[in-house]
């Protein structure tokens, strides 16, 4: 008897079937979800703050494992002018340890400019279209004045969108107990934000997560200077 056979191979229609749905499964995995440019500014910030981290403890080790908040502007620190609400000198002390300002602002912070130099003769010409770290204005991060390497409890560094009573802090030295109703705001991270401890490291706090910590520095009062 004759038997009817089916070429095994694919025909023309369902080849193009396959390729269709491949095309789609592909347009799929590239499109961006709503939440994946909001990580990535989380995950960027988060790692400013880890160099930032890094450039304190090794700006210690040559000071006698202190931080430059705590060292005197004559001794080449910055407590005196952190003290008078200068929060980015702390920063221009440490500019070797960091190499590049770059790291000093957060990509979601709007309202500050992004530096490119610590150093002017680097905006001479033929090097032009880059800005000069001047002063808080290109700083998005707190510094913890009181923050010392004998405990890795302490703040070191963070976001500075800090509400305290629902007010956004201003740029001063904020004192913070363990009762403070201290929140984060809503201008960035979804009202969440990053700290740095004194250890170097990183961590993405709520705001009630963030006043636990506050509440366990070993500080009955957590003085943090905002730019």
């Amino acid at each position: 008897m004759k038997q009817n056979q089916r070429t095994a191979g694919l025909t023309l229609i369902e080849l193009l079937v396959i390729i269709a749905v491949i095309a789609v499964f592909a347009a799929m995995i590239q499109i961006p979800r709503p939440g994946d440019k909001a990580i990535a500014r989380r995950i960027s910030c988060s790692n400013n703050l880890k160099q930032i981290g890094s450039a304190f403890r090794i700006w210690a080790v040559d000071h006698k494992d202190t931080y430059p908040q705590s060292v005197s502007t004559t001794s080449g620190g910055a407590m005196e002018a952190i003290l008078a609400g200068n929060v980015a000198a702390v920063f221009q002390v440490m500019s070797n340890e960091l190499k590049t300002p770059k790291i000093l602002n957060c990509p979601t912070d709007e309202k500050r400019i992004q530096a490119t130099t610590f150093d002017r003769s680097d905006l001479s010409i033929g090097k032009s279209g880059g800005t000069f770290f001047g002063g808080n204005t290109n700083l998005s991060y707190f510094v913890g004045v009181d923050a010392k390497d004998t405990s890795i409890d302490m703040f070191l560094s963070g976001d500075d969108n800090f509400l305290v009573n629902d007010v956004p802090t201003k740029s001063s030295v904020v004192s913070l107990t363990t009762n403070t109703p201290v929140a984060w705001g809503n201008t960035r991270h979804e009202k969440q934000g990053n700290i740095v401890r004194t250890d170097g490291s990183v961590e993405y706090l709520s705001s009630s997560a963030l006043r636990k910590a506050l509440s366990n520095t070993g500080l009955e009062t957590n003085r943090l200077a905002m730019p």
